[in-house]
């Protein structure tokens, strides 16, 4: 079995040391790095919602995002 058929979310990339979301917003690519996880919705069945902690690739000051994923 591979991870997304095991339950794991196929929207968050693993690459060497970090995890990150790519999305779209006004026709560009935008990466965003998940520094750790805020919140998991603690219950077995339902949307499985999760927020993480982020920040933009490049973002040197690091200004801290929330993704939402559900």
């Amino acid at each position: 079995m591979n991870k997304e058929q095991l339950g794991f979310d196929s929207t968050i990339i693993a690459a060497e040391s970090e995890r990150y979301i790519e999305t779209e917003r006004n026709n560009k690519k935008e990466r965003l790095i998940i520094d750790e996880v805020m919140k998991r919705a603690p219950c077995v069945a339902g949307r499985a919602t999760t927020c993480w902690k982020a920040h933009h690739e490049g973002d040197n000051s690091r200004v801290p995002l929330v993704a939402k994923v559900s």
